[in-house]
């Protein structure tokens, strides 16, 4: 009840208006939560209680609604992805869990030819293999092969293998040889690539390393495979917080690392290269640029810019203050060029040297595997069915002497045709001129 006195015959409220607002209010129906809750902009039901404990809103019923009663519009509205709990699993035996993703397609194709690459992390240690793939179909052989390295190399089987729904991981040629080989598929749910972690973590850290030494050099986008193969060389070799401070290398083959022999990625480099010079007075060395490491060798990849040629050496001067692709001085590589892969061959090794080898930028047509510079890739995947066809332009040409009189070059087609298994100079098309002395008959009183 309001109290208040009377004036003039007027009765007049003592609180002003206030006691006679709660007086007709107590007696109005009240608008009940759910209609508070959509008056508001379905904001969430804390808010309406506070709200009330303010008496800034009354509504009917005094509890709040439950998780019984739904809200379509807030559930069209606000639906969010659930938050994902902690998972610090880590697989115990030898190749219990292999990762791995898919990372393109490139805006820029490499060097090379590639567009994709796939990277494979294994559970355990960390460890990572990449591999450069120019079409997606490629992922099967990729998988195969790797699968005979780790069976052959660790004499141990895979036993998981999980990945995305990309439809390379699930079709059925792919899946067939997995249900064959007895290893078990683990898919993520579409479009939630938080439950593969490990290779979305994974192949950021190659991706931004790579970027990061492309960029500190200034390389052509064109080279970001032989960036991207650096970058797993040198994250398989630093310590891994997951890993209590051990190196993925270092858990996997029980090795101690070197990392004297680690170079500065794109900087000026000169290769001992005597055995190629074609006379005596030409130079010993030649003007190159770091690449990364080779997997054949236990050597250095330096490609000539002006030859397009790729120097595998152990004898290189480095300067790792100087990089080519920042200096104007130095012709450029161009991007649009016709070769496509840096092939490590081992024809392409010289029999008189085994320091240094080299290869050449060969054609896509001849390379049937993918051969990385670098990132600890299995050696028989670099070689097997890799054939570099090399043409007489490439070699060093000679000089001839004054003494010597030259004959024509004979052509291909007088050459009889020859089915033996061997190859010859003469089955690849190198021809080396016939030289023939210009003898002069001196009588014998001339030496008298």
């Amino acid at each position: 009840m309001g109290v208040g006195r009377c004036e003039n015959g007027l009765y007049v409220l003592d609180q002003h208006h206030h006691a006679l607002v709660q007086l007709l209010s107590a007696h109005k129906p009240r608008a009940s939560a759910q209609l508070w809750h959509a008056r508001l902009g379905h904001p969430n039901y804390r808010i309406i209680s506070s709200l009330s404990r303010l008496g800034s809103i009354l509504y009917s019923n005094r509890s709040l609604p439950n998780n019984s009663n739904i809200c379509v519009g807030c559930q069209l509205g606000k639906s969010h992805r659930l938050p994902f709990s902690l998972n610090d699993e880590h697989c115990c035996m030898p190749f219990d869990r292999l990762h791995c993703d898919l990372w393109g397609p490139s805006p820029v194709s490499s060097v090379t030819g590639y567009r994709y690459y796939a990277i494979f992390i294994y559970d355990c240690t960390r460890f990572s293999w990449m591999f450069p793939l120019k079409h997606k179909s490629d992922f099967f052989d990729t998988f195969v092969n790797l699968q005979h390295y780790i069976e052959t190399q660790f004499s141990a089987k895979i036993k998981s293998f999980q990945c995305d729904g990309g439809t390379e991981f699930t079709n059925n040629k792919f899946r067939s040889h997995l249900h064959s080989c007895g290893i078990v598929l683990r898919l993520t749910c579409p479009y939630t690539p938080s439950q593969n972690g490990v290779a979305e973590r994974k192949y950021r850290h190659v991706t931004e390393t790579g970027l990061t030494l492309m960029f500190h050099a200034h390389v052509p986008v064109s080279l970001w495979v032989e960036a991207f193969s650096t970058a797993v060389f040198l994250i398989n070799r630093l310590p891994s917080p997951s890993l209590d401070g051990k190196t993925p290398y270092e858990i996997l083959f029980g090795k101690a690392l070197d990392y004297s022999m680690l170079r500065t990625f794109g900087c000026l480099c000169f290769s001992y290269l005597k055995d190629y010079s074609p006379h005596k007075l030409s130079p010993k060395s030649a003007s190159c640029v770091f690449l990364g490491y080779s997997t054949l060798h236990k050597g250095f990849r330096c490609p000539d810019r002006k030859t397009h040629r790729v120097y595998v050496s152990r004898h290189v001067q480095f300067y790792e203050h100087h990089f080519p692709y920042i200096d104007a001085s130095f012709p450029t590589l161009q991007s649009n060029t016709d070769y496509t892969c840096f092939s490590d061959c081992a024809d392409c090794v010289p029999s008189s040297s085994h320091d240094v080898s080299c290869d050449f930028l060969s054609s896509s047509s001849v390379l049937k595997s993918p051969c990385l510079p670098c990132s600890d890739v299995p050696n028989s995947l670099s070689s097997s069915s890799l054939q570099v066809s090399i043409s007489a332009a490439s070699l060093p040409a000679t000089t001839p002497l004054d003494s010597r009189v030259l004959s024509p070059m004979p052509s291909p087609s007088s050459i009889p045709a020859n089915h033996h298994h061997m190859i010859t100079r003469g089955k690849a098309g190198i021809f080396k001129p016939r030289s023939h002395h210009d003898l002069t008959v001196l009588s014998s009183n001339q030496f008298f």
